[in-house]
């Protein structure tokens, strides 16, 4: 009977101790090793890798070409990384807080997370700095001159429409075409195809709903394309050379992530994310650079969101 008693008493305590383990809080960095993973496969084009870091444990549904459509011009998704992807840029120190979480445990070895991960990026001129194009010319329309400046006097005015997917490294044809790596990661019967017929006009339901829900205005940019050309009073053409001259570029942003993950058992995943706080710097005849904080590069459902989750202390 005293045998069986310290048994018992045995294994009660090393149930007590091993819950008390798996559950205890662990001073760590939380998901920032795994936002600075995530970077580096963006900073080194590789898709496979960089997918891989999305929705891993979630059940968060990706964007219309699967994961890939945060990643490519092609989604026209409106929070997009095509103009970090393969480029060089500088990663500060992230800074990440745990935040409230909805999801219920689905066993008692279940500790679900959520955390606010914001993560610096600066932009070296004499590497890498994206051009921010007017809204016209980032989806393929032709400009004028006066229209062109009118978007340099005041780059900021509904700088949100198509914020990420106006970021380009340049004006050469053929970047907000699908690269074949990022195709190969398509979502399964719901792939670049589909875009393509709604590009052509073929799916006459998605530009019908797009028009009852924004207007006819808004449907001509459901598309990047190739930068639009912009044309002088005199009916010339103003040369790539000297818009790159012109055009704003980006100096630094805040990546946001909202990352989570089910349990210990499981890595991070990025569940969201958000580019924040753009400076850009617009080029002077002077030579002496103007750097402007946009305030205007999230579309008004963001900020609504954010106002919410500010006051619940929560993110996104």
């Amino acid at each position: 009977m005293n045998r069986l008693l310290i048994m018992v008493i045995f294994l009660g305590v090393f149930i007590t101790l091993g819950y008390t383990a798996l559950n205890a809080p662990v001073k760590t960095r939380g998901p920032a090793p795994k936002v600075e993973e995530f970077l580096s496969n963006i900073q080194a084009g590789n898709y496979k890798a960089a997918v891989e870091g999305f929705g891993t444990n979630t059940c968060r549904c990706p964007g219309s070409l699967g994961w890939v459509s945060y990643l490519v011009y092609a989604s026209n998704e409106s929070q997009n990384l095509a103009f970090l992807f393969g480029k060089e840029f500088k990663v500060g120190e992230p800074q990440a807080r745990q935040i409230a979480t909805t999801v219920k445990p689905t066993s008692f070895l279940d500790r679900p997370e959520d955390w606010e991960v914001n993560v610096p990026i600066s932009f070296d001129f004499h590497k890498y700095q994206p051009r921010f194009l007017p809204l016209a010319m980032a989806y393929g329309y032709e400009m004028t001159e006066n229209e062109l400046q009118n978007f340099l006097d005041n780059p900021d005015a509904e700088a949100w429409r198509g914020f990420c997917l106006r970021l380009r490294p340049d004006l050469s044809p053929g970047l907000t075409a699908l690269p074949a790596a990022a195709k190969a990661l398509e979502k399964p019967g719901n792939d670049s195809a589909s875009r393509d017929r709604a590009v052509s006009g073929a799916n006459d339901k998605v530009e019908e709903m797009a028009k009852n829900l924004f207007g006819e205005d808004h449907i001509k940019y459901l598309h990047p394309a190739d930068a639009g050309k912009v044309k002088r009073q005199d009916g010339s053409e103003i040369p790539q050379d000297e818009l790159l001259q012109k055009l704003p570029r980006l100096e630094r942003i805040s990546l946001k992530f909202h990352m989570v993950r089910r349990d210990q058992r499981l890595p991070y995943s990025v569940y969201q994310f958000l580019v924040v706080d753009p400076v850009i710097v617009l080029p002077q005849a002077d030579g002496n650079d103007k750097r402007i904080k946009l305030k205007n590069y999230l579309a008004p459902v963001f900020n609504e969101n954010n106002a919410g989750a500010e006051k619940s202390g929560a993110a996104f």
